[in-house]
């Protein structure tokens, strides 16, 4: 994750980047390099755009960074596939109702 102003505070950029390392932890390092694959993967295995956008608005939810603080890297992969396969089946949500 870059964080930066744009050249006007590069002091602003750290200071800011240094609150979300403390924030969050090595968690979010582990998430982005997951998420990587992951939408690899789904770009493979989805060919309808709309499910493919949320499934991966799915995998950048809150929870899924609590998933991996709290039970690991093996524990978001496998519900990334639960996520996948049941997406899969049912399709695109309906967002008119």
């Amino acid at each position: 994750v870059a964080v930066g102003t744009g050249g006007a505070g590069p002091q602003l950029a750290a200071l800011l980047r240094d609150r979300l390392q403390s924030h969050f932890g090595p968690e979010l390092g582990i998430l982005v390099a997951e998420l990587k694959q992951a939408r690899r993967i789904v770009r493979e295995r989805v060919p309808d755009r709309a499910v493919r956008r949320e499934i991966l608005a799915t995998l950048c939810a809150e929870c899924s960074i609590k998933l991996i603080a709290s039970r690991g890297r093996d524990a978001w992969r496998d519900w990334f596939e639960r996520v996948l396969r049941h997406r899969l089946e049912t399709g695109p949500r309906d967002t008119e109702t």
